[in-house]
């Protein structure tokens, strides 16, 4: 899947796979261009990005992030 994904980049042809769908971000590493790859790869296969950030409210205070993951 990866080869034929840069395939049509390589050729500037779109490779939006998804119609709607929701990617989530869990990142413990504060790397800006890793954060960036992510975002641009999930924009391109035509998903939604939701990012988890560990520093907010409940995770801060001992919630685990497969806590906060189910609903």
């Amino acid at each position: 899947m990866a080869e034929c994904l840069a395939e049509l980049h390589r050729a500037r042809q779109p490779f939006r796979v998804f119609d709607s769908g929701l990617a989530v971000s869990i990142f413990r590493d504060k790397s800006t261009r890793t954060r960036f790859s992510f975002a641009s790869a999930v924009n391109a296969l035509g998903l939604g990005l939701a990012e988890l950030d560990e520093e907010k409210p409940q995770l801060a205070h001992g919630e685990t992030v497969r806590e906060t993951a189910n609903p």
